[in-house]
């Protein structure tokens, strides 16, 4: 391939849509040809409430006309902790350089090109040589914690003699018979049904008789106004309505394209609003949206944002009973809950325990002088930040 300097297109959320179904017709007459964004993805993009028409969304770097790379921007509005006051921050999505132009300063022309946009930038969780490069530019690290069941991996205890066969295998380069990994499969999801079943048990029993049951979004949102002063990521009703019916994760394949090289289809995803209502008397409900999705690998559930009023502990307790009863309704292997359920699963015991803490480091580089400058430095990261709850 041509060693030229590639160019940076700039493509705005009103563009998007557009952008995509012409990398499909392109894609089409060349079967080498990069897709920058998924149909799906350009669609709830392009919908985005906090992203005017204008607001570039995606940069794709192209060399002779034809893409070599892409890296999106994802805006959301941040509170900055002041009455009234709001700023744009763009979190940095789907970054991708063709392999065999990887160390040709492609990625950094992207990054550069983001920069000169006047943007306050972040990313959540990067794989480790884009961090490296966001720490080269300016970007200051912010580490966080959340808590992960695992049954497809740590936790599948049924499944240990035939993984260690499939270990010995792999360390041997030998063959791996399907057999053995749909083997391991169902041994995952045999010891997530009765871990879960034993979780949701234990919680109740703790914790009371919490009702969790289909509801709807009330008038309340959460994290929006930077309330007691604390900046915080707006999450207003449109946000969450718009959270709940646009994903960019599709189950219809014709929504995705398998040479995006980050795959938006899943075998099922279900995103859900459960009412939360506590079992003391007269406490008023809550609600939580929650997120079910499927690959070949694993059945997540992960808790998205909730709404319930009242002291921290109730909220805790109330979003780890949902993620429990959701998971054993949907055989989930796989839960994630922000920290905050930490003191809730330490009162469910050993069976708590099994939960483990995972950390991950988001970056921000706030614009000169923008009022997310101060805002970003007071920040307390949290789970839900990024563009990962939207997906």
């Amino acid at each position: 391939m041509a060693a030229a300097k590639p160019t940076i297109e700039v493509v705005t959320a009103g563009q998007v849509e557009a952008l995509a179904v012409r990398a499909l017709e392109e894609a089409a007459a060349d079967p080498g040809a990069v897709v920058p964004i998924s149909r799906s993805r350009a669609r709830a993009w392009a919908a985005n409430p906090q992203a005017g028409p204008d607001e570039p969304v995606l940069l794709v770097a192209r060399s002779e006309g034809r893409c070599v790379g892409y890296l999106g921007m994802f805006p959301t509005l941040l509170a900055t902790g002041e009455p009234g006051e709001t700023g744009t921050v763009s979190w940095l999505s789907a970054f991708f350089v063709l392999e065999e132009l990887r160390g040709q300063a492609v990625g950094a022309l992207l990054l550069m090109q983001a920069l000169s946009l006047g943007r306050s930038l972040a990313v959540a969780g990067p794989a480790e040589e884009a961090a490296a490069l966001y720490a080269a530019v300016g970007f200051k690290a912010k580490e966080l914690t959340y808590l992960r069941l695992d049954v497809t991996r740590e936790r599948n205890w049924l499944g240990l003699p035939l993984r260690t066969v499939r270990k010995t295998l792999q360390k041997a380069e030998r063959p791996v018979p399907a057999l053995l990994d749909r083997s391991i499969t169902g041994c995952a999801r045999g010891t997530a049904f009765g871990l879960t079943r034993a979780l949701a048990g234990a919680a109740r029993r703790r914790f009371g008789p919490w009702q969790v049951r289909p509801g709807a979004l009330s008038a309340e949102a959460t994290g929006a106004e930077g309330a007691g002063g604390r900046p915080g990521f707006v999450r207003d009703d449109a946000v969450l309505a718009w959270m709940l019916a646009s994903p960019w994760v599709t189950t219809d394949r014709a929504w995705s394209d398998s040479r995006y090289y980050f795959d938006d289809h899943r075998l099922a995803s279900v995103r859900q609003v459960v009412e939360l209502r506590p079992p003391s008397p007269g406490a008023a409900p809550g609600w939580a949206v929650a997120w079910f999705d499927v690959t070949p690998e694993r059945r997540r559930i992960q808790m998205l944002d909730a709404y319930l009023p009242g002291d921290p502990e109730a909220r805790a307790e109330g979003l780890t009973v949902a993620a429990l009863r959701l998971a054993v309704e949907h055989g989930a292997n796989q839960i994630l809950l922000p920290a905050e359920c930490g003191p809730a699963l330490a009162r469910l015991g050993r069976l708590g325990s099994l939960f483990s803490a995972a950390t991950r480091v988001d970056y921000h580089r706030p614009a000169t002088g923008s009022p997310e400058a101060t805002a970003l430095a007071a920040l307390q990261p949290s789970f839900l930040d990024g563009d990962g709850p939207y997906a």
